[in-house]
């Protein structure tokens, strides 16, 4: 059943006048009286009674009315539900994060334009890091927070925030820390705490350690950084980070040792190059392209 056959029973049951139903309505006469016509004949009833001085709404009507009058009125609230979604959705920015997002400008470049911009809401969704890319190719999310070692991935574009190295962390006790740098052959006998094969952290490491002939002795990997600073605070072992990724708060008892030939990371911010963002989610990604406009910034 088409609505607007509805909405003229509606208005014809109220006005019973043909001619003030087209004017209320905005459409003609024979318009009225065909959409009328076609709607007793889909419903097999006579709605009105029509004589040459008077139309009267049928038994059939009378019954017909409420019903008629609340499906058009759930329409409208649809309608306006809809059109409420509509104008929410277009002030939302889902972003996939690292978890320990709030150690990088990205979090400082984030929380700013939250603070400018009060009218859209900025959705951060903490997400492990081999599943971030995912989320935004399958369009889970608007944009994401990373960190790449490669290339971009086709199909995405970028903006840079910054670098990030691999450092390496020892506790004070330890003989390492007094070492102004380390090679990763220094590291051959030292018990290894990384962080697990979740993260795009382990294979580098793996694949360093291979590249100086040896394979580490891992005791333990896991998700969590402040488990792993723990472990290495009591001088369990040692842990090849990223520098960046560090609360300074945990260093009291930890020492970080530069590494020689470290390996260089960059944390991005990442779009898909074909998916229709709103003028919202454009702002924000050309507010992120204006603040990181040079790219690569110090590392330092």
């Amino acid at each position: 059943m088409e609505l607007q056959k509805l909405k003229t029973f509606i208005d014809l049951a109220e006005t019973l006048n043909f001619s003030k139903t087209s004017e209320n309505l905005f459409i003609s006469q024979s318009s009225v009286s065909k959409q009328i016509k076609s709607l007793e004949k889909e419903l097999g009833l006579k709605l009105f009674t029509r004589t040459s001085k008077q139309v009267v709404l049928s038994a059939y009507g009378e019954v017909m009315l409420p019903y008629a009058k609340r499906i058009w009125e759930l329409n409208q609230d649809m309608q306006k539900a809809i059109k409420s979604y509509d104008e929410e959705k277009a002030n939302i920015i889902n972003i996939a994060v690292l978890p320990t997002i709030t150690n990088y400008k990205a979090f400082v470049a984030i929380t700013d334009y939250m603070r400018n911009n009060p009218e859209v809401k900025v959705k951060l969704q903490e997400t492990e890091p081999d599943q971030i890319l995912q989320r935004l190719k399958e369009g889970k999310v608007d944009f994401a927070f990373t960190r790449i070692f490669n290339q971009i991935a086709e199909g995405l574009t970028a903006v840079i925030s910054e670098l990030d190295e691999f450092a390496v962390f020892v506790s004070k006790s330890n003989i390492l820390s007094k070492r102004k740098q380390l090679e990763m052959n220094d590291l051959k006998d030292e018990n290894f705490i990384l962080l697990d094969s979740q993260t795009n952290l382990y294979q580098p490491i793996i694949k360093m350690c291979n590249e100086n002939n040896f394979s580490p002795n891992i005791i333990y990997s896991g998700e969590r950084v402040p488990t792993i600073l723990d472990m290495v605070s009591n001088n369990l072992g040692i842990s090849v980070l990223m520098r960046k990724s560090i609360p300074s708060n945990y260093l009291e008892n930890i020492e970080e040792v530069p590494l020689c030939h470290t390996q260089e990371s960059k944390l991005v911010f990442l779009k898909k190059d074909e998916q229709n963002y709103t003028d919202k989610q454009k702002d924000f990604w050309q507010y992120l392209t204006d603040l990181f406009q040079n790219g690569i910034e110090n590392k330092n």
